[in-house]
């Protein structure tokens, strides 16, 4: 089976995230079962035309910024030349309504739809282009076989008038050989790991470090921002605003290596997202047996177990989520039983199972 799969970026693009780890995941399996694997994304300086990772091969095209109105006639040149028997639509937020440009099965992958959200990331206008041809998503996608996720992503779906009868769950996956428990940090650590984006509300990891410190806990603590983004020079304002700049440091972006140790020995992961499609990161920090705090938020209730991996707490609730770090890096007792409970929770979501779940979904779902 040859399948083409458009997704706006690669795993090589610097403003790849999750959505990239998945599909990377994912369909370097269907290589390994003896189908052959395209991938149709933007382009970014210094990353070349064509390339190949794991079987899949890349092709880039343009730029992020006109890719999805241009991705019509890329696919149609594509056609010109070779065949497929099967387009993926890997939706990170706009769509590419290739149904009505190409008459070939389209299977849909979707993750999280920033709904009313993309309004605090970025400005009014911009904002409600994205609103707005989400809005078109959940109209013209009706009928077409989808995959999401999560129960949340289905549930804000269905919601929106997408038939329950054509949309199936597959969990993100983790890699339990690669993200595992080890040695832990000598002092307290709290991290942070993802994207820097205004709309995962950041801020609110730092204010809830503030009263960590102003209310709860003054000894030694280390604590880390990973990763990189636009938002990056605001929060270091925030940082330096409330004095933490000698507790918190911003590590831009890490290899995978560096990632998977620092997880590895972090007391504490906390993810104050106001919504994901499932929180990856959250998934591989609890498989290194690290607890999670997240706000009670679509997808990341579902990533973390409350009192068994971590603590599931009220969007927003600053004080809530101090209050909780604080007993996690106090209680040695409840962080090992929570450290514990976050690895046995993660091993449900083994790679190796969920791939080949996928995998029979995706076969089972061409018959549509």
């Amino acid at each position: 089976m040859k399948i083409l799969v458009i997704n706006w970026q690669d795993l090589a693009h610097p403003l790849s995230g999750g959505a990239e780890v998945h599909l990377h995941q994912f369909f370097s399996y269907f290589i390994e079962k003896g189908h052959s694997v395209t991938l149709l994304c933007s382009s970014f300086k210094g990353l070349s035309e064509f390339d190949e990772r794991d079987g899949i091969r890349i092709i880039r095209r343009g730029n992020r910024f006109l890719f999805n109105f241009l991705v019509p006639f890329y696919v149609r040149s594509l056609l010109k030349s070779e065949d497929f028997d099967v387009i993926v639509e890997d939706v990170n937020k706009i769509p590419f309504f290739l149904r009505f440009f190409v008459k070939k099965p389209i299977i849909v992958v979707t993750h999280h739809f920033f709904g009313k959200v993309i309004f605090q990331e970025t400005n009014p206008i911009f904002g409600l282009y994205v609103y707005l041809f989400e809005k078109l998503f959940f109209k013209l996608y009706k009928g077409l076989p989808i995959i999401t996720v999560s129960e949340s992503t289905k549930e804000e779906m269905v919601k929106h008038g997408i038939p329950q009868a054509t949309v199936r769950v597959v969990y993100n996956a983790v890699r339990l050989d690669f993200f595992k428990p080890g040695e832990k940090s000598k002092v307290p650590f709290i991290i942070y790991l993802g994207r820097l984006k205004k709309y995962k509300r950041i801020d609110l990891f730092v204010e809830a470090l503030k009263v960590l410190r102003e209310k709860y806990y003054a000894g030694p603590l280390r604590v880390e921002i990973v990763g990189d983004g636009d938002a990056r020079k605001d929060l270091e304002k925030l940082v330096r605003k409330y004095g933490l700049d000698d507790v918190i440091k911003f590590t831009g972006f890490v290899s995978e290596e560096v990632k998977a140790e620092k997880l590895r020995s972090a007391w504490l992961i906390i993810n104050t997202s106001p919504k994901e499609g499932w929180g990856i990161v959250v998934m591989e920090a609890q498989a290194s047996g690290t607890p999670a705090i997240v706000f009670d938020s679509p997808g990341l209730r579902e990533a973390v177990k409350n009192g068994i991996s971590g603590f599931v707490v009220p969007f927003g609730d600053i004080s809530s989520l101090a209050e909780k770090a604080y007993e996690i890096i106090t209680k040695d007792d409840l962080r090992k039983r929570l450290s514990e409970g976050a690895r046995k929770w993660a091993e449900e979501f083994d790679i190796v199972v969920l791939k080949e779940k996928f995998y029979s979904t995706f076969l089972e779902l061409l018959k549509f």
